[in-house]
Formats: structure tokens, sequence, C-alpha cells
């Protein structure tokens, strides 16, 4: 075969993506969480790793409940929840990550 410079730069591309998986992939579950709280509003700092941000401030869709959904972020050091209807009740759900 006779490839030009372009198509040896996608091959080489290609291989370094598709060997590029670590064991911190997220879930099904953790993927689904974050569709649902991105839903929300929620915005995101890299949810599958130590460090992780989540930000849900300004979501007018926020119920207390919701707050559960973060117990599948054990790592994360850092969760905004300003402006929402958020009630100290709600809070009880996050218990879990400290």
């Amino acid at each position: 075969m006779n490839f030009t410079t372009g198509h040896h730069l996608i091959v080489l591309v290609f291989l370094s993506v598709a060997g590029c998986g670590t064991s911190t992939e997220l879930s099904q579950t953790e993927q689904d969480t974050i569709d649902i709280l991105g839903a929300l509003g929620a915005t995101f700092h890299a949810p599958d790793t130590p460090g992780s941000s989540i930000d849900l401030s300004n979501s007018a869709l926020l119920v207390d409940s919701d707050l559960d959904l973060l117990n599948e972020f054990p790592n994360m050091t850092d969760l905004r929840l300003g402006q929402t209807q958020i009630t100290d009740a709600g809070l009880k759900h996050l218990e879990r990550l400290t």
C-alpha cells in the first residue's frame, strides 16, 4: 500500500487513542448519574479522579433528594450548591461523603 503522510498521522492518532483506557474510567452507574445531574444543570471537573468538582449552583431544578446522587463520587473534594433550594434536610444526603 502507498500511504501519504496524512494517512500515517491518522493511523498513529487512532492507535494512540485506542490504547488510552485507564482504571479511572467511569462506571455505567457513574455516567448515568452524571447525565442526570447534568440535566439538572451540573457542571463537572474530573468526576472520575480524586479532587473532582461538581457545581450545581443556580440549579432551580435541584431538590434535596437529588443530593443522594452525589454519593456516587466519593473522591469529590469540591461541591457548589449556591443559589439552590437545598435545605439542611437535603444536606443529610451527603453524610456518607464526610
